[in-house]
């Protein structure tokens, strides 16, 4: 892509199987909660909230790699066991 840098980078994606069921006023509350949740435990990593279709999603980490995602997949296991891990490309401008 002309003009922009790009890099990959790996996220961990919090789920919550219940989010689905819910409407999507009570669905984006429940991701607002999951996500403050997540920084009170883990306040050093950055989160995000995105909504794709149909649901909304908390990703966390901005990993260079996809080992260092595991390790961190690993540290979080017990308390988001539906956790996993998600490629995405970051574009910056020139």
């Amino acid at each position: 892509m002309a003009g922009r840098t790009e890099i990959f980078t790996y996220l961990c994606c919090l789920t919550d199987s219940t989010w689905g069921k819910l409407s999507g006023q009570e669905a984006n509350k429940q991701a607002d909660q999951s996500r403050a949740r997540f920084i009170s435990r883990y306040e050093e990593v950055k989160s995000y909230k995105k909504f794709e279709y149909p649901y909304f999603k908390v990703y966390v980490g901005d990993f260079r790699t996809k080992s260092e995602a595991l390790r961190f997949l690993k540290k979080i296991e017990n308390d988001y066991p539906n956790a996993f891990i998600r490629e995405d490309i970051v574009s910056f401008p020139d």
